[in-house]
C-alpha cells in the first residue's frame, strides 16, 4: 500500500458537494483507492452511507470554528508510551484501536496492509518507524456513543489547554517526557 499524508477535513461533503458549516456534525472515512493510496472522504449526516467493509476506519466529528487557539495534542513520544501500555492490556482493545488510528493520522505509524483474519477477527497492521516494529491491532466495531466516550477520554488524557483533569484510571503511572 502506498501511504501518503491524509488531508484534514475538506469542509465539503464528498457525496453532495455541499459546504459543511461550522458546528455541523459530519462523518469521515478512510478508504484505499484503486491505486492503493489511503484517501479521506468527508460526509454530511444526510449523505453518510452505512459503514462499509471497504472502510479502513471512520469517525464522527463536528466542524470546528477555526484552527486558531485550539488545544494541542501531547507529543508523539507520549502517544507511543500510551500505545505501548495499552497494547499489553487486552481490556483496552477499543481505546488501542482509536489511538492507533490517531497515530496513523499523525504519521507516527504507517499503514502496512490488511493482516487478514485471525480467529475471524480483522486486524489493522501498522508499522512504527521510530520503534522499527510492526503491530497487529484488532479492528473493533464501536457505537457512536462509545466512540464519543473514548474520544473524550483521550482528550482529557492527551490534549493540553483548558481540558478537564485527566481521569485517574487512564493516567496511573503515566510518564511525561518533554
Amino acid at each position: 500500500m502506498n501511504y501518503e499524508w491524509l488531508p484534514r477535513c475538506s469542509r465539503v461533503c464528498s457525496r453532495t458537494g455541499r459546504v459543511l458549516e461550522v458546528g455541523e456534525i459530519c462523518y469521515s472515512a478512510l478508504v484505499e483507492d484503486k491505486d492503493g493510496r489511503v484517501v479521506r472522504s468527508d460526509f454530511s449526516v444526510e449523505a453518510w452511507p452505512p459503514p462499509e467493509t471497504s472502510f479502513l476506519g471512520w469517525w464522527r466529528f463536528v466542524i470546528p470554528e477555526s484552527t486558531e487557539n485550539r488545544v494541542r495534542l501531547a507529543p508523539n513520544d507520549i502517544l507511543l508510551d500510551l500505545f505501548d501500555r495499552w497494547v499489553a492490556e487486552p481490556s483496552r482493545a477499543e481505546e488501542l484501536y482509536i489511538l492507533s488510528l490517531l497515530l496513523l493520522r499523525r504519521r507516527v505509524f504507517r499503514y502496512e496492509n490488511s493482516a487478514g483474519h485471525r480467529e475471524e477477527q480483522d486486524l489493522l497492521l501498522v508499522y512504527s518507524p521510530r520503534r522499527e516494529m510492526t503491530y497487529s491491532i484488532p479492528v473493533v466495531s464501536l457505537t457512536d456513543d462509545r466512540i464519543s466516550k473514548i474520544q473524550q477520554e483521550l482528550a482529557e488524557l492527551l490534549y493540553s489547554g483548558d481540558s478537564p483533569e485527566q481521569p485517574e484510571d487512564l493516567t496511573e503511572n503515566a510518564e511525561c517526557k518533554e
